[in-house]
């Protein structure tokens, strides 16, 4: 039982994952070792090829990633992310075709260092290359608003558009439940149409 007990609190720490959901997910792939067999020799495959991009710092089994390689997607419109699961997010969308900076967090306490370094290599891309569109596509928190300020403060010499993602009323979502602050960026961000 102390195998299965620590099979159901490895997966536990996946995010997402809760003990209840641990261990329905060790159930199933012990009553499945085929899966289970399939998992282990793909996570150890993955883990030896998957590598962060070395310009926009995305994964991919290449680097520089398939998304920056693509030939089709624009090259002067950039959106910067936060999180590698942001783009996925966004591609999912298939809305936008530039090009894509990840962050890896925000200026919090926490990630304040590493996130500052990247912003420091976006300005240096935006220089270097042909950008006429900055997308600031971070959390509507107090630390991604502050991220997204320092970034426009780095930008203001540039000859470049920045924009920000519109943040407001869901899709299908009604008024009388959204909370005062969305409501207030939905007013501010209002879109006319005459």
């Amino acid at each position: 039982m102390k195998d299965i007990q620590t099979l159901i609190d490895t997966l536990s720490k996946l995010p997402g994952v809760g003990m209840r959901a641990s261990q329905r997910i060790t159930l199933h792939l012990l009553k499945n070792t085929h899966l289970l067999t399939e998992v282990i020799s793909s996570s150890s495959q993955a883990l030896k090829t998957i590598q962060t991009c070395s310009v926009c710092g995305n994964i991919d089994s290449v680097s520089p990633c398939s998304l920056c390689t693509d030939a089709k997607r624009q090259n002067d419109i950039m959106c910067v992310v936060e999180h590698i699961e942001d783009i996925w997010a966004l591609e999912r969308t298939q809305e936008f075709s530039g090009r894509y900076h990840v962050l890896g967090g925000n200026l919090s306490a926490r990630t304040a260092t590493k996130t500052m370094e990247r912003i420091n290599d976006l300005i240096e891309r935006v220089q270097q290359q042909n950008i006429n569109e900055i997308i600031l596509a971070l959390s509507s928190t107090f630390d991604g608003q502050t991220t997204n300020h320092v970034i426009m403060k780095k930008l203001e010499n540039c000859d470049i558009q920045i924009s920000q993602l519109a943040h407001g009323v869901p899709v299908g979502a009604a008024l009388d439940y959204m909370d005062k602050e969305t409501l207030m960026m939905a007013i501010k961000a209002r879109k006319h149409f005459r």
